[in-house]
């Protein structure tokens, strides 16, 4: 049997769009995409959103379907997003990018976080004592931290209970985490030596990662 394969996107930006780009964006989303987006304050977040829609259509294409089907997304239970008749994906952002993995065969979750000055305290409700205590431990917290984090979270979209589970129930050890009572295997993906990123699928995959520039990502009258 083939081991599934999924397929992450990833793209980034330094500066805000001119609002007429922006909006010409927006527009290749559906209305419920674009009025989720128009929400945030920030225009980074906004941007960060959207670049994530942007790779999801980007990709759709490549599994058989119009770039539009974007415009079915729907939401499970648990809050995953789905597209009927598309492979699973998850998409994550922080920073200045954001990434989309597709899964061939496989649901995938992805988290992606900036390295940036953290302390065990912080995320402390989502901390075991056994990973306190292992943390306190290390020489940079910080970065095994975000790692952690990042496992945490990937699984959780993988399974498709985003931060509705206890995080101190959820304990990675030796790339592998058990959610829910289903195993996940955990991959660090090198997506920016500034960033860490993980990837959880409930079983083996292999993964192909693809920058795509906004050249790409944006029709050539929106650039």
């Amino acid at each position: 049997m083939a081991i599934p394969q999924v397929q992450i996107f990833t793209a980034r930006f330094d500066d805000a769009w001119p609002a007429e780009m922006l909006e010409r964006a927006l527009a290749l989303l559906g209305p419920a995409d674009q009025a989720q987006i128009r929400r945030f304050r920030r225009w980074q977040d906004r941007q960060l959103r959207l670049v994530g829609r942007l790779l999801l259509r980007q990709a759709l294409p490549a599994y058989g379907l119009a770039a539009e089907a974007l415009w079915r997304l729907q939401r499970e239970a648990g809050g995953r997003p789905f597209i009927t008749g598309a492979p699973a994906f998850s998409i994550a952002h922080a920073g200045s990018r954001a990434v989309c993995a597709v899964g061939d065969g496989v649901t995938p979750g992805i988290d992606l976080e900036p390295l940036r000055p953290l302390a065990p305290a912080d995320l402390a409700l989502a901390l075991a004592e056994v990973e306190r205590r292992r943390l306190a431990a290390q020489a940079n917290p910080a970065v095994e931290l975000l790692r952690l984090w990042t496992q945490k979270e990937s699984a959780l979209k993988a399974c498709g209970r985003g931060l509705s589970l206890d995080l101190r129930l959820v304990c990675p050890q030796a790339g592998r985490v058990a959610v829910a009572g289903v195993w996940y295997e955990l991959q660090t993906v090198v997506v920016d030596p500034a960033y860490c990123c993980c990837l959880a699928t409930a079983g083996p995959a292999t993964v192909q990662l693809t920058e795509v520039p906004l050249a790409i990502l944006l029709p050539p009258a929106l650039l």
